[in-house]
């Protein structure tokens, strides 16, 4: 079922507005030195979240992890590669967009030269030759832009299908599709086509990682706490760029500064 623009965008906002409404909860990050009391607060739809969790772990065991296995013997590293830098491609003017909503102006053009020198000279993307030119890849979605604009980071929950997010994360989704070179394409089929092929891909791409998850006491656990760490390495950058200190106070902003001085 597709809508039309006019029904997204209302759907943006609504979400939007979810996240906003945690404004006047506590997360991670707050005064608490406790753990325990800090994973209850980001995490208080547990039960919930677990049930998800199974649900989504049952339908990639018998569904999409088998057909990643298949993709990633049937296909040859290099043809893996080639694939997993086009679908990065994609990504630039998404990249672009929330850099430039972020004030990253710095980043916006980093990520504009990539797009232009891969899709040109990379052959539509499937080279990385902005990687051996030193040019960095910076990953920027709405989420990240929602914590540069001051918006609570909201409760940590597992979405059907999409997996771990926190609320504010989840309510960035329907902007970057939006956004993504993905709806710019007009046939549904091709578009939805390129979307299942990068979900197969990227799903191969975690295929090494499996046995470590199936090693830990409580997957669930294990999966949530990497989900926390990785978010708050790709927020740790936000600090400064809109703002300072008391107007940008996200998720594990206190704990980087105490990792940070003790570095020193």
């Amino acid at each position: 079922m597709q809508f039309n623009l006019g029904n997204k965008i209302l759907m943006c906002f609504l979400l939007v507005i979810m996240a906003t409404g945690c404004a006047g909860r506590e997360y991670p990050g707050t005064d608490s030195d406790d753990a325990e009391i800090q994973t209850s607060k980001s995490d208080p739809w547990e039960q919930y979240n677990r049930t998800i969790y199974k649900f989504n772990d049952k339908l990639d065991k018998y569904a999409l992890k088998p057909v990643a296995k298949t993709y990633r013997k049937i296909t040859p590293r290099p043809v893996e590669t080639a694939i997993s830098n086009f679908f990065d491609n994609l990504k630039q003017p998404l990249n672009i967009v929330n850099s430039l909503l972020q004030g990253k102006i710095n980043y916006a053009g980093i990520s504009a030269g990539r797009f232009v020198i891969n899709t040109s000279i990379g052959i539509l993307g499937f080279f990385d030759v902005a990687d051996k030119l030193d040019i960095p890849n910076h990953d920027e979605d709405f989420g990240q832009t929602l914590a540069g604009w001051g918006v609570p980071s909201g409760p940590y929950v597992v979405l059907p299908l999409f997996g771990p997010r926190y609320l504010r994360h989840s309510a960035g989704m329907v902007p970057d599709f939006i956004l993504s070179s993905y709806y710019s394409i007009g046939d549904g089929s091709t578009r939805y086509g390129l979307l299942a092929a990068n979900i197969i891909q990227l799903r191969a791409q975690f295929l090494d990682i499996d046995d470590l998850v199936a090693l830990q006491l409580d997957p669930y656990v294990f999966v949530r706490e990497s989900y926390l760490q990785l978010r708050a390495a790709d927020l740790r950058d936000m600090k400064g760029s809109l703002g300072t200190g008391n107007e940008f106070n996200d998720e594990f902003q206190d704990d980087f500064e105490e990792t940070d001085k003790a570095d020193m």
